[in-house]
């Protein structure tokens, strides 16, 4: 898929390209500009003046809510004035080839880049030309050309080339915005522009002395845009703070109330949830990473739906995802950016490429827009500054990657996560505590019926649930023979051979006394009644005051047996009795 995509991206600048040198050929446009600019009679001086007034123009760039805003209309308009359509039309998609302060890609990235802006300029600018065969006021015929001028802009740039390359500027409120400044604007000065043709046409002495107004008028133009821009931005930055201000008080809220509920999860999905929105960005993961185990554990999304997560969360090998996320040359303040040009994770073992203009993107103000692949990873730490896990961040409702601002905030709230994993796994702690039996460790009575009511709403004929009940045989006479503290001692040791005994997503439980519990799932009768024998087996063999212990045990499966929890444990404990009375040290299932 990622070839695929690659081929298309390299490959759509060239098809463009085509197209232009195709209409350019069909209709002689080179023929045509000649005839231009030898009918117009326009010196060679005055031609290279109109020729620097649009290269200036085109220089100046400017942006609104993360896009540019063209600043070639009136230059090109004013060249069509003393020249002609096919003219302004090719000088100014030629011009834009030698834009200054370009960042430098190797070659064929640069020149597809090149190819690009040449088609984009030249279609946007040629399509709508058709308009000055149409018989109609010629500032009727300006407003028709500005119009459909913008909307192939529009279709080129925010249609069609979103679809070769995911991850581009789409149409929204930000597009159509743009094109109703950029509208505006240039609807604004056809008056003018219609006095200076009429002035060209009757070959007024003085008609050059109204173009040195044009270039005033586009500074005006200038400064509004950077006084709105600044305006705006001005703003943002206050929404954005009071967004910070509102996220933190809600954060250090969640602090303060961990202790007074006993979901982590939900915890860490509230903070995430606040952490997203606060941030801007529309999907998020919060992962706990355990080098021990050497796994990452993600605990909760925002923005993602379940089936996704689960997928995701399935992918939890630390490494190699820990050595290449979390490199030195990868640092943004004190967070992780992985730029989409990075490719890190294309293999292990490749080295890591940073794109030439990582730099440049970190100082500007002007950022370019985020990538499908861009990864924003915060970590956390404890209070030996040691990782425990991060945050990452993705899709942007800005759609610009983030500013150096941007992880210094971040890490406000980071260290917010920190203290609610720290002060959350304290609490889990007690928590997991109060869940236990005191002796054994196992899970206690109650808890065993929490996980049996949940885990039985899960079985079907297909993913069936079984429970074993096993009770230690003649526990009351050994008891009485040999004293209670004897008694714990093979409580203890029973609870520490089925703790060896049991598979990984088992839940064993001290039932009650001398009973003890097993949940299995995913387990048939069959297999409950070959996992109980194995127990049965390994506990007949444990030898304590010259005396073998022995259990019985009853199995019963869900929905086998029933539908609802006291129904299997009914069940199971029929058959424990059944076994207690044919002889003991034995398994029955019902």
């Amino acid at each position: 898929m990622s070839e695929t995509n690659n081929a298309k991206r390299n490959f759509f600048p060239i098809i463009l390209f085509s197209i232009c040198v195709v209409l350019f050929l069909f209709f002689q446009v080179h023929q045509i500009v000649i005839q231009e600019i030898i009918s117009s009679k326009t010196p060679i001086w005055w031609l290279m003046v109109l020729l620097a007034f649009s290269y200036f123009a085109d220089n100046l760039r400017l942006k609104h809510k993360g896009m540019y805003i063209t600043t070639i209309f009136l230059p090109l308009l004013t060249l069509m004035l003393w020249t002609g359509p096919y003219t302004a039309c090719f000088f100014t998609a030629f011009l834009s080839l030698f834009r200054l302060n370009q960042v430098k890609l190797p070659f064929f990235a640069g020149a597809n880049r090149y190819l690009f802006r040449f088609s984009v300029h030249f279609l946007m600018f040629f399509v709508p030309i058709i308009v000055f065969q149409v018989s109609i006021p010629f500032f009727l015929q300006l407003a028709l050309y500005i119009v459909l001028a913008e909307i192939t802009n529009v279709l080129l740039i925010n249609i069609v080339t979103p679809v070769i390359e995911p991850g581009k500027k789409k149409i929204s409120k930000e597009v159509l915005s743009l094109f109703l400044i950029e509208t505006a604007l240039q609807l604004m000065v056809i008056p003018y522009l219609s006095l200076m043709k009429a002035l060209i046409t009757y070959e007024f002495s003085y008609a050059k002395a109204f173009f040195y107004m044009i270039p005033l008028v586009h500074l005006l133009y200038y400064g509004m845009i950077r006084f709105h821009a600044g305006y705006t931005a001005g703003l943002e930055e206050h929404r954005k703070l009071d967004r910070m201000r509102v996220g933190l008080e809600n954060m250090l809220g969640i602090v303060r109330t961990i202790r007074t509920t006993d979901d982590r999860v939900s915890i860490l999905k509230n903070a995430l949830t606040l952490f997203a929105q606060t941030m801007g960005y529309e999907k998020a993961i919060i992962s706990l990473i355990n080098f021990e185990e050497s796994k990452i554990n993600r605990i909760a999304s925002y923005g993602i739906d379940d089936a996704d997560f689960k997928a995701i969360s399935r992918m939890n090998a630390l490494r190699p995802f820990y050595d290449i996320a979390f490199q030195d040359r990868l640092l943004f303040g004190e967070t992780y950016f992985i730029p989409e040009e990075a490719d890190p994770f294309s293999g292990a073992e490749s080295p890591i490429y940073v794109f030439p203009g990582q730099k440049i993107w970190i100082k500007k103000k002007n950022l370019p827009l985020w990538k499908p692949k861009d990864l924003f990873i915060v970590p956390f730490f404890n209070e030996k500054q040691e990782v425990i896990g991060y945050v990452s961040l993705d899709n942007p409702i800005s759609g610009e990657r983030p500013t150096i601002e941007d992880a210094q905030l971040a890490k406000i709230f980071s260290d917010q996560i920190s203290r609610i994993v720290e002060a959350s796994n304290e609490y889990q702690i007690v928590l997991e505590k109060s869940k236990r039996d005191m002796m054994t460790g196992l899970y206690n009575h109650s808890t065993f019926f929490d996980i049996l009511q949940e885990k039985i709403r899960e079985a079907d004929f297909k993913h069936p649930l079984s429970l074993i009940l096993f009770d230690i045989d003649d526990f009351k006479k050994y008891n009485d023979a040999y004293g209670h503290q004897a008694g714990d001692k093979v409580i203890i040791r029973v609870a520490e051979i089925m703790k060896q005994s049991v598979p990984y997503n088992a839940y064993l439980s001290r039932y009650g006394g001398e009973e003890f519990a097993l949940l299995l799932p995913e387990t048939g009768k069959l297999a409950a009644i070959r996992q109980g024998d194995l127990i049965l087996s390994r506990i007949s063999s444990e030898v304590i005051h010259e005396k073998p212990i022995t259990l019985s045990a009853g199995v019963a499966t869900a929905p086998e047996d029933g539908f609802q929890p006291s129904t299997i444990v009914s069940s199971a404990d029929n058959s424990l009795y059944r076994a207690k009375r044919t002889g003991k040290n034995r398994i029955i299932a019902s």
